[in-house]
């Protein structure tokens, strides 16, 4: 017995558990955003790149962005009282501190690999972590600018320094890093 052509107008249906294609469809505009996210990371990375070629042979950003890794290899995960999880990120202080002494693409670079290391102690899926390196990025991005703007000088290389001029530069790149 010969069957009948399908019909054009009836698509064939993938096997699968049911309700997957209904929570990718769910789930695009997510992945949209982290798409968007990941696009203007990128960009910022790229307008900085150039500060990599001082740090590269720097000991003391290899040390910083070392014990940022390390300190994201044993993340703190504190519980709330909804059962919901809060994950403490020790890296952002060794990170924050190279955005200070070498500038945003350095930063970035050892968060970069601070992300990964969280993302494979914790499991999680890559979406997932292309969004919290993303999400790492721009607030990183936000307080460069902020510090670029205030200029601060708080090791002195430029003269005495201003005491209140830096403390509002770093306090503005902060509050610039936790809006964003």
């Amino acid at each position: 017995l010969r069957r009948p052509p399908a019909s054009p107008s009836i698509a064939p249906t993938r096997p699968g558990p049911p309700g997957l294609a209904t929570a990718a469809a769910a789930n695009r505009p997510l992945f949209g955003y982290v798409a968007v996210l990941a696009v203007l990371a990128l960009a910022a990375i790229m307008a900085t790149t150039g500060q990599l070629s001082e740090v590269l042979t720097a000991p003391a950003f290899w040390l910083m962005a070392v014990l940022a890794v390390l300190a994201d290899a044993r993340t703190f995960v504190a519980r709330h009282r909804r059962e919901t999880s809060v994950v403490i990120t020790p890296s952002l202080c060794f990170t924050f501190a190279i955005l200070f002494c070498w500038g945003l693409a350095p930063a970035v670079l050892a968060q970069l690999a601070a992300v990964a290391a969280l993302a494979i102690r914790m499991r999680y899926p890559v979406w997932r972590t292309v969004l919290l390196a993303s999400q790492y990025t721009l607030s990183f991005a936000a307080a460069y600018g902020v510090l670029v703007i205030g200029q601060p000088d708080p090791f002195g290389k430029n003269g005495p320094p201003s005491a209140v001029r830096d403390v509002v530069a770093v306090v503005a790149a902060v509050a610039a890093w936790l809006l964003i």
